[in-house]
């Protein structure tokens, strides 16, 4: 009797170590972690993913709020700041929302869902830390100084949804190397990527009608420009101090080139300019040293004053299109220092 009731006591204990092994492995098999989350109502707490959330918050909220009619925001712990929902942005205040002392220096992530409209004004400005940005693809406009001083960003890729990047949007990115412009972009505002000394390369759309004044001063590894071939004007100060540009062709669209445009482009070595060129302001290519040839075609009437201002080793050959007397009657006061140069008419 004793061995009965010993033999079913152990049979027991090993049905009942086998079964709990058995649930623990089928639990841990079927148990999934979330991968994403996104915020619910309660600060603090996450929910699993849902295919109604866009874009879906992946951490846990450390602050939220509202910034817009139908928009929210929220910072997660892994310093990542998500703004959801749609229509526009409201204009963020200083000490507002998501801007202030500890946030300028701990966000490194922006994440734009597909139902905001513009990012608004100075909305991450000196943001020094951030690094990646993902924009929505139903923002129209990236408002006025939007990432201006954001030093930590390196690229970015602006959607094409986006028509207008509005004044100094950019400005102050200083390791901004590559940025990527959209075919349906219409305007670049004044000083929109001034200052962003790591840009070696920009290629304005076709779309583009509009730069403007001192959009890329100051961008001084910048080599190569691309210019659109619907821009009318080449505002002034637009390529100032662009230290290594070396060559550049003014597309046919262009009417007037402004004042100290290309000025201070130190390795600038020729210029085209396109057949629509009528005026090119005062000091347009002041300074540009290393010049070595320009074309100039038929359609300028003015050349505003000191217009190639350079050293006397500047500007070898001078290309024109039209006739003798056509060059005597540009209006103007830059005779100085082209008189001395050869002048090939006839040319173009």
């Amino acid at each position: 009797m004793k061995k009965t009731i010993a033999f079913v006591i152990v049979m027991i204990l090993v049905f009942l170590l086998v079964g709990c092994s058995d649930f623990q492995n089928s639990s841990v098999e079927k148990y999934e972690a979330p991968t994403a989350v996104f915020a619910s109502s309660n600060l603090n707490t996450v929910e699993e993913s849902s295919t109604d959330a866009e874009p879906q918050i992946i951490g846990n909220i450390s602050a939220s709020g509202t910034c817009g009619d139908n928009l929210t925001w929220s910072i997660t712990d892994d310093d990542a700041l998500y703004i959801i929902g749609t229509g526009q942005m409201d204009e963020i205040q200083w000490g507002t929302n998501w801007r202030n002392n500890y946030t300028q220096k701990s966000i490194r992530s922006v994440i734009i869902g597909d139902g905001v409209e513009n990012i608004s004004k100075n909305a991450f400005t000196g943001f020094s830390v951030l690094t990646n940005v993902l924009i929505g693809n139903s923002v129209t406009s990236i408002d006025g100084g939007a990432f201006s001083g954001c030093k930590g960003l390196e690229t970015i890729t602006i959607p094409d949804s986006v028509t207008k990047i509005e004044n100094t949007a950019f400005s102050g990115c200083e390791n901004l190397s590559n940025i990527s412009l959209n075919s349906h972009l219409k305007t670049i505002g004044d000083f929109a990527f001034n200052d962003c000394f790591s840009l070696t390369n920009v290629t304005v759309p076709d779309s583009v009608t509009t730069i403007g004044k001192g959009v890329f001063q100051d961008c001084t590894s910048l080599t190569t420009v691309s210019l659109g071939n619907s821009i009318t004007e080449v505002s002034e100060n637009a390529f100032t101090q662009c230290e290594k540009l070396n060559s550049i062709n003014i597309p046919d669209s262009v009417i007037t080139i402004g004042g100290y445009a290309f000025a201070n482009c130190f390795a600038l070595e020729s210029i085209t300019l396109g057949k629509s060129v009528t005026s090119i302001a005062e000091r347009a290519f002041a300074y540009d040293d290393a010049l070595q040839s320009i074309y100039i075609p038929k359609s300028t009437v003015y050349l505003g004053k000191c217009a190639f201002e350079f050293s006397e080793t500047s500007i070898l050959e001078v290309y024109y299109e039209g006739t003798e007397s056509e060059w005597s009657s540009i209006t103007g006061s830059d005779d100085f220092y082209l008189k001395n140069k050869t002048i090939h008419y006839n040319a173009y």
